[in-house]
């Protein structure tokens, strides 16, 4: 994991101080968000960069990157953990190095408490903040796999380490069972929006009924709920057609349940679209579900809602922030999927939907616009 140094074309003298953003090795996903972190953190400081980033243009204007990917790779569990403890170690030697960094932000990666142990040791008065996003043991609760324990214990170790603790919203305190660490917590977003690429192509009245659900393919995002409520949609509605964007561990078992139940003809799968491509898909729909048991502040919402699509979900992580049902898109009480299918015709009949598409919008426009994030950090890092 070798330094490399970016020539900096951001920096300017008011913005002195430095930050140091940890990730360790990302998946395709929160590459998106990570960029998206980078180009705010580098309007308002000196940013170094711990992490993997295949997209060599988010790493302009970096004070220094130091690249972090698997040393190796295998199956074995044995191999996975010495894997784990391997990165963590190289991580903290590049970060404990990085001596003129006021705080490190451990960026979806809240899991790396080696690393954070041995910067606490090291470099007592480099501040650690926590920033998760999501909780990695809901999945594994799903499961019922024994891997939630230690990933429980994990994060509430990392939450004891940090100095402050960044959440999308005030809710996830009591979601997450955090009450004890309210003290260390503030609120903030790293997501904003192309609002010319994310635009209102397609007028909602002209669009077909079409049902979208776009996300990973796993039991934490209530998908399997969601197909399981087809039928009864299909009872009400049979012009009604579904599109699933996405793929995950659940995706055959859907193909399955779709093929017995014979609606294959009326759902569309596909498994991933280009994400400059997605406002095309979305502005084909009339409603996106997104009915989740856990989120923190799910993008494809921003990204609907900015398409003029509205937008029907679970009411979990910050999504009860900016979604007033019949205001700015619908609320379902939970995911069982009698209440996904009738709140999915509760939608479609609504007469509410032309002005819930143009209260979407404007929401999107006030609170995730580029500006907008960057004023929001710019408070956020003068609180650590």
């Amino acid at each position: 994991m070798q330094e490399k140094s970016i020539g900096s074309t951001h920096r300017s003298s008011d913005r002195a101080e430095k930050v140091l953003l940890i990730t360790g090795p990302s998946s395709q996903i929160s590459e998106i968000f990570t960029r998206n972190l980078l180009c705010i953190l580098k309007r308002l400081a000196r940013v170094s960069f711990i992490g993997h980033l295949g997209d060599p243009e988010a790493l302009v204007g970096l004070e220094a990157h130091y690249d972090v990917s698997r040393p190796f790779a295998n199956s074995n569990i044995v191999f996975r953990a010495l894997n784990y403890l391997f990165i963590q170690v190289r991580i903290a030697l590049d970060a404990i190095g990085e001596n003129d960094s006021r705080a490190a932000i451990f960026f979806l990666s809240d899991n790396l408490v080696l690393s954070m142990v041995l910067m606490k040791l090291i470099r007592p008065r480099m501040k650690i903040i926590s920033f998760p996003g999501g909780r990695t043991c809901e999945a594994y609760m799903r499961k019922k796999s024994l891997l939630y324990y230690p990933f429980v214990l994990l994060e509430k170790a990392s939450y004891m380490l940090s100095d402050r603790i960044i959440l999308y919203s005030p809710n996830l305190i009591s979601e997450w069972q955090l009450k004890s660490y309210g003290g260390k917590v503030l609120v903030a977003h790293e997501h904003f929006l192309d609002l010319g690429l994310f635009s209102i192509r397609e007028a909602y009245a002209s669009r077909p009924p079409v049902i979208g659900y776009v996300g990973r393919l796993s039991e934490e995002k209530g998908v399997l709920e969601f197909v399981h409520a087809i039928p009864d949609v299909l009872k009400a509605r049979n012009d009604v057609r579904f599109l699933i964007i996405g793929q995950g561990p659940l995706s055959e078992k859907i193909k399955g349940y779709l093929d017995e139940q014979g609606l294959s003809s009326q759902v569309t799968m596909i498994p991933w679209v280009p994400h400059d491509l997605l406002p095309v898909y979305l502005n084909g729909l009339r409603l996106l579900v997104l009915p989740s048991y856990t989120e923190g502040l799910p993008n494809i919402m921003i990204e609907s809602l900015a398409c003029g699509t509205p937008f029907l979900a679970t009411a979990v992580g910050a999504i009860q922030d900016f979604i007033q049902d019949g205001v700015t898109g619908f609320i379902m009480p939970d995911n069982a999927p009698n209440h996904i299918s009738g709140d999915i015709i509760r939608a479609l009949n609504s007469n509410a939907s032309g002005e819930i598409v143009v209260n979407g919008r404007r929401l999107v426009e006030r609170e995730f616009s580029y500006g907008a994030t960057v004023e929001k950090y710019a408070r956020i890092l003068k609180q650590i």
